[in-house]
């Protein structure tokens, strides 16, 4: 029985700055941010230097609940476009 969803966001360049603003605004703890550059060299993740200060993946913990994200690769077929997510909060 599922109990708990969690969202994964998808950014354009901008997860780590997302990321710190949603673990201050609220009280959050990011529990995990890897950049390519962070991949290991057998992974088979492309090592260019536009990619390197890119978020692969984002975990930030906010009350025992996660939410998650990173930055699209560059060549996705199509940007991310935008998206809702509901936060519920005491």
């Amino acid at each position: 029985m599922v109990t708990d969803f969690v969202s994964y966001l998808s950014f354009d360049g901008k997860c780590e700055q997302a990321f710190k603003h949603y673990e201050k605004v609220f009280g959050g703890k990011i529990l995990m941010m890897m950049r390519h550059s962070e991949m290991p060299a057998d992974a088979g993740v492309p090592q260019t230097p536009e990619l390197a200060n890119r978020i692969v993946h984002a975990r930030l913990d906010v009350g025992g609940h996660l939410l998650m994200g990173g930055d699209a690769p560059i060549n996705a077929p199509s940007k991310a476009q935008g998206f809702c997510v509901n936060v519920q909060v005491n």
